[in-house]
């Protein structure tokens, strides 16, 4: 003989409440955007690996011309765009912490 299994009303209502499927379904769309968003970040990567493959064919010193100009496009990219990024943040974590009140904190 199987056991019976019941459900008490409580986790009935837990598992059916609306506002529980609410928050399940926007962790679940979150979820299906980042997988999206990796495979297309995979996908660009390795077209950027086959392009500088295909650019390492005209010759090996492409390379040397090729890295120190996307570093510096990016390093330019990021100063014009992204002002704030400098560092690596490690400072800016010691002196959140060192902060007593919570207010000021948020600020950094």
């Amino acid at each position: 003989m199987r056991p019976k299994i019941t459900i008490n009303r409580r986790s009935r209502k837990i598992f059916f409440s609306r506002a529980i499927w609410h928050r399940r379904l926007w962790f679940l769309t979150g979820a299906v955007i980042v997988g999206l968003v990796s495979v297309a970040f995979a996908l660009a990567a390795n077209a950027a690996n086959e392009a500088f493959h295909r650019l390492l064919g005209q010759g090996a010193w492409v390379a040397f011309l090729v890295a120190p100009t996307g570093f510096a496009l990016i390093r330019w990219l990021t100063i014009r765009w992204v002002p704030g990024s400098q560092g690596s943040g490690i400072s800016q974590a010691i002196a959140a912490l060192a902060l007593g009140e919570a207010a000021r904190r948020r600020l950094l």
